[in-house]
């Protein structure tokens, strides 16, 4: 045959070929609509720190709510020196608040302070430590936020670049809506927003149909990212003006309507650190300084290799690999 004609038998052959391609598409286009290619814990993600916290052994001694002001390398020990909860000195602040669209009333939640179990323990736990203040320690891993840092080893200009890292803020709304009278389109289990679109947005994820077993059969439940680098409204705005403007931006994205029966506003100020040209060789040199310097001391978190929650569990499998190695 000449070039570009097919005889009979390599046109039945092509045929064959690109009818079970179609149908091995379709199959697995199928399975993917039947299992969705999402998963999540039925519980929440809280639920694998729980499991984690009852898994501990006996000999592990959990404080939560305590303030690490400082952290010294004196004579091949650490010091760390902790002060009462309360105030939130590293620059990294979380709250959440809920507002009910009928009447704007604000409860404000601050994360890091909950009621409970754990602020019993956090009591306790900061009666133990300041008790033995400056608490010692041989080895120290940090996985903290890159504004920590500014607190911690004041002296020593190695960690200048963690100091100096940009971080940008971020706000989630959380809004729910009647099912029956919701007139947006759901196809999907969600949509990014492109940087360069006239929207402080930028990303939006259909709760109920990527992880349905989280909501209400009868309800819609959109999550709205709001904050991008060099947009100061995460930071400027209320949680009423926030609740609002995310209402009205993904109205328009979306091309609905219908009006949210509550909305809950969770900010997250400056914790987001900014991988800017010359982040990994301004990590190197972190990690080398420390290694030359701090036995012991293992940096790992957001500042490091990736700000995802697989980037967190990952650097932490690796270090427990690298630590029980060297036993």
């Amino acid at each position: 045959a000449g070039k570009g004609i097919m005889t009979d038998r390599q046109f039945e052959s092509h045929e064959a070929k690109s009818t079970k391609a179609q149908a091995d598409m379709a199959s697995r286009k199928g399975t993917a609509a039947q299992s969705g290619m999402f998963r999540q814990l039925t519980g929440g993600l809280e639920s694998v720190i729980t499991a984690i916290v009852d898994a501990m052994p006996s000999n592990v001694h959990l404080y939560t709510g305590t303030l690490v002001s400082n952290i010294r390398y004196v004579e091949g020990m650490y010091a760390i020196d902790v002060e009462n909860s309360g105030n939130d000195t590293c620059g990294c602040q979380s709250n959440a608040n809920s507002i009910k669209t009928s009447s704007i009333n604000t409860d404000s939640i601050n994360a890091d302070n909950k009621g409970g179990a754990s602020g019993a323990t956090t009591d306790s736990a900061i009666e133990v430590l300041l008790d033995k203040a400056p608490a010692m320690a041989d080895h120290v891993i940090i996985a903290t936020p890159p504004a920590t840092y500014t607190q911690w080893f004041k002296d020593d200009p190695g960690f200048d670049f963690l100091r100096s890292m940009e971080q940008s803020s971020c706000a989630i709304a959380i809004m729910a809506f009647d099912k029956s009278t919701f007139d947006g389109d759901l196809k999907g289990s969600g949509l990014l927003i492109t940087r360069k679109t006239d929207t402080p947005l930028t990303a939006c994820t259909i709760l109920n149909q990527k992880w349905p077993q989280t909501t209400p059969d009868d309800k819609v439940v959109l999550r709205v990212f709001i904050g991008k680098p060099g947009n100061d409204v995460v930071e400027q705005y209320s949680d009423e003006e926030l609740s609002e403007l995310a209402v009205e931006e993904i109205q328009h994205i979306m091309r609905f309507s219908a009006k949210p029966e509550w909305v809950r506003i969770n900010r997250l100020i400056h914790c987001m650190p900014q991988y800017n040209v010359g982040h990994r060789a301004g990590i190197k040199a972190v990690r080398e300084h420390v290694a030359e310097n701090y036995p012991n001391l293992h940096l790992i978190g957001t500042p490091f290799d990736g700000i995802g929650i697989p980037d967190g569990v990952k650097q932490a499998k690796e270090l427990v690999q690298t630590l029980v190695n060297e036993k």
